[in-house]
C-alpha cells in the first residue's frame, strides 16, 4: 500500500510538470484523501499532502527555470505575495512553530499512566494543517487569475464533498454507522466533521443551481421540454440543461446527507448565507418578495421539523445544559477553554496540547469531575486559534477576516447592484462560504483538520485573488 501511494504522489508530480495549472487546481479532489497515509523515516505522510508537496516542487522547477532563462522577472515572481494580507499569513507560521517549541516533550495524563506526545503531535499539525495549507495558497496565489480557474477549483472540491456525502447516505440506507449516536459521518468518526466539509459545497452548488435553473426569464419546464424537442439543434441548450441536472443531482445528495448528519449549526449556518444571497438579490426593497421569503421560511420550518424528527431525543436534550448531554458537555468546554485563554493569553498552551491540558486542568477549573475526558477541540473556532496559536495566530486569523470581508464585501455590492464581472460572482459566493464557515465555527472548529484547513484556505482563495489590479480587470 505504501508504495502505491508514493507512486501516486510521483505521477502527480509528473503530472505537474506536464500542466502546473491544472494540477493546482484539480487539488480540492483529494482533500479527503489524507486518510490515506504512507510513512518516510518514521513520518505519516497524507496523500493530500504529498500531492500538495509534489506539486509546488514542481512549481519550484517550473518557475526556476523560467526565471533562469528570463522567461519572467524577479517583479512578475513576486507580484502574487508582495500584498499586506500574506503578513497574516506569516503571522499564523509563525505562531505555530512557536506553539510547537513551547508544547511539552510529553504529558502524563488524568489516568496516571497514558502519555502525550505533545511536542510530536505539535509537529505533525505543523507539518499538515498549517505548512501544507499554505503552500496550497501560494499556488493558488500564482495560478488561479480567472472564473474558469475558480470554476475548476470548486467542481473539484464539490466532486469530493459528493463523494462523501454519497458515503454518508449509503450509512442512512444500510444503517452501518461508524458513529455511537447513529448519525451520517462518511469516512470520519464525527458526524460535524461531515456536516463541516459539505455545508458550503452545499451552498455553491444552491448558487449554481439558480444561474442553470433563472436565465433568460425560462421555466424550467419549457427549457426540459426543449431538451427532447427532436428537431432542436442547440447543443448549448443541451448541455446546460445535463450540467443543470447533475448539479441537481449533487444538491439533493448533499442536502441528505447533511441532514443525517443531524447539525443544526451546519444548517443555521447555510440558512445564514442563503439569506444573505437573498438579501443582495433584492433591488427594491419596497417590494420585497414576500411570498419568496414565506416559501423559504416554510423550507426552513420543514427541515427544522425533519432535523427534530429524525432524532426527538437530541431535540430534547438540547436545552439540557447541566447534565451530561452534548449542550452540557459544550458548556464545560467552553467554561475550560476560556478560563485557559485567560491564563495563557499570550503564547497559547501550545500547538494541539487541547485534549491533555483540558483533561489535566478541567477538573481544577470546573472544581468537579468532567462529564467527558477526550476532548480534541475547543468546538469554537476562535478559541482554538487562540488556545492553539496564542494572540498572535488568534490576531492574525482576525486580520484574515476583515481582509475577507473587506475584499469579497464590495463584489458582494456588485452582485446586488446587476454588475457583477465572472470574478465578482465567484468572490461574492466564496464570501458567503466564507460566513458558512464562521457561523458553524462558532460550536465547532472548522480549521484544526486536514481537509478542513485546505478548504479554509481554498475558500480564502476565491476572495482574494487575484490579487492585483491588473488581474481584476
Amino acid at each position: 500500500m505504501d508504495l502505491l501511494l508514493q507512486f501516486f504522489g510521483l505521477a502527480y508530480f509528473l503530472f505537474a510538470l506536464w500542466n502546473l495549472r491544472l494540477a493546482v487546481l484539480m487539488l480540492p479532489l483529494f482533500f479527503p484523501a489524507y486518510l490515506l497515509k504512507f510513512d518516510v523515516a518514521g513520518l505519516p505522510f497524507p496523500l493530500v499532502e504529498v500531492f500538495v508537496d509534489a506539486t509546488f516542487l514542481a512549481w519550484i522547477f517550473r518557475t526556476g527555470w523560467d526565471f533562469f532563462h528570463k522567461k519572467i522577472t524577479w517583479k512578475q515572481l513576486l507580484e502574487p505575495y508582495k500584498h499586506t494580507w500574506w503578513l497574516a499569513v506569516l503571522g499564523i507560521v509563525i505562531a505555530a512553530v512557536i506553539s510547537t517549541i513551547i508544547a511539552p516533550q510529553a504529558v502524563t495524563m488524568l489516568d496516571g499512566t497514558t502519555i502525550y506526545y505533545g511536542r510530536k503531535i505539535a509537529m505533525g499539525i505543523l507539518k499538515s494543517w498549517i505548512l501544507c495549507p499554505v503552500l496550497m495558497l501560494i499556488l493558488f496565489a500564482w495560478i488561479m487569475r480567472t472564473g474558469k480557474d475558480m470554476t475548476i477549483a470548486l467542481n473539484c472540491y464539490v466532486v469530493s464533498a459528493v463523494f462523501l456525502a454519497a458515503w454518508g447516505a449509503y450509512q442512512v440506507l444500510t444503517g452501518q454507522y461508524i458513529t455511537p449516536d447513529a448519525r451520517a459521518s462518511g469516512p470520519f468518526n464525527s458526524a460535524n466533521y461531515l456536516a463541516l466539509y459539505i455545508t458550503p459545497a452545499l451552498f455553491y452548488a444552491l448558487a449554481r443551481l439558480k444561474d442553470f435553473f433563472v436565465v433568460h426569464e425560462q421555466s424550467m419546464l419549457t427549457r426540459f421540454f426543449q431538451f427532447f424537442k427532436r428537431n432542436s439543434n442547440d447543443l448549448q441548450r443541451r448541455r446546460n440543461f445535463l450540467l443543470a441536472v447533475l448539479w441537481s443531482a449533487g444538491f439533493f445528495l448533499l442536502l441528505f446527507g447533511l441532514l443525517f448528519t443531524k447539525s443544526y449549526a451546519a444548517f443555521l449556518a447555510f440558512f445564514v448565507a442563503c439569506f444573505l444571497w437573498l438579501a443582495m438579490h433584492v433591488k427594491n426593497w419596497k417590494r420585497f418578495p414576500w411570498k419568496t421569503i414565506l416559501i423559504i421560511a416554510g423550507v426552513i420550518v420543514v427541515v427544522v421539523i425533519a432535523l427534530i424528527a429524525l432524532d426527538p431525543t437530541k431535540w430534547q436534550l438540547f436545552f439540557q445544559l447541566t447534565t451530561r448531554t452534548s449542550s452540557g458537555v459544550r458548556v464545560e468546554v467552553y467554561t475550560i477553554a476560556t478560563r485557559l485563554v485567560l491564563e495563557h493569553p499570550l503564547l497559547g498552551i501550545g500547538l494541539g496540547m487541547f485534549p491533555a491540558v483540558y483533561q489535566i486542568e478541567g477538573p481544577r477549573i470546573l472544581g468537579q469531575a468532567l462529564y467527558e475526558l477526550n476532548m480534541l477541540h475547543p468546538h469554537d473556532i476562535f478559541l482554538a486559534f487562540w488556545l492553539n496559536l496564542g494572540l498572535l495566530g488568534f490576531l492574525s486569523f482576525l486580520w484574515i477576516i476583515k481582509i475577507c470581508f473587506q475584499k469579497g464585501w464590495k463584489h458582494l455590492k456588485a452582485v446586488w447592484q446587476n454588475r457583477a464581472p465572472d470574478l465578482s460572482w465567484f468572490k461574492g459566493v466564496g464570501l458567503l462560504m466564507f460566513i458558512i464557515i464562521l457561523v458553524h465555527g462558532t460550536v465547532d472548529t472548522p480549521f484544526f483538520k486536514n481537509d478542513l484547513a485546505l478548504l479554509f484556505w481554498l475558500v480564502v482563495s476565491m476572495i482574494v485573488f487575484p490579487a492585483s489590479q491588473k488581474d481584476k480587470q
